[in-house]
């Protein structure tokens, strides 16, 4: 369908206008695609933005939430994780571990100072030094651990901001 009408509005005098709040859509749209209406806080008046590329090569509705309306999500804070993930990937290690891409992390100006709780298959408990982005991906993605504490919004904002930092020093 999004390819369809975006093969549409190629069309002499012709403009598509949807409204969406799936992640999907906003995905496979170009930046060039997408505008974001608000209301001025100045003029009262409704204007239309343009959605510039940020931190993510792709757009993303989370991302786009974040910096129109301040949303802390840690759905955002997933994507620039796992992008950054990819970015660290030696091209001769495709399997590149998880302590290692925190230790890549921390090189790049994160501290490990979170502690990760994990009872392990034989039964042991073990605790191991994260950084503060590791862990909260620790926590989106194992949620049935319920030996950590949840990290809270402002936890996840420190992180984003901390991985946006990482992004920009990359670019």
């Amino acid at each position: 369908l999004i390819n369809a009408l975006k093969s549409l509005s190629q069309n002499e005098n012709t403009q598509i206008i949807m409204t969406t709040h799936s992640s999907s859509v906003v995905k496979n749209l170009g930046f060039d695609n997408i505008r974001l209406i608000c209301k001025n806080e100045e003029t009262q008046l409704n204007e239309v933005r343009k959605i510039e590329k940020n931190y993510l090569p792709t757009p993303s509705l989370n991302e786009v939430n974040y910096f129109a309306f301040g949303e802390i999500l840690s759905e955002y804070h997933d994507e620039l994780y796992g992008y950054l993930q990819i970015r660290a990937i030696d091209e001769d290690d495709k399997n590149t571990s998880q302590n290692r891409f925190d230790n890549w992390l921390k090189n790049h100006g994160c501290v490990k100072e979170k502690i990760w709780i994990k009872v392990e298959k034989n039964g042991s408990i073990n605790s191991y030094n994260f950084t503060l982005p590791t862990y909260i991906r620790n926590r989106i993605h194992h949620p049935e651990n319920t030996n950590n504490l949840v990290d809270t919004t402002d936890e996840i904002h420190e992180s984003i901001i901390a991985l946006q930092n990482i992004v920009s020093s990359l670019i």
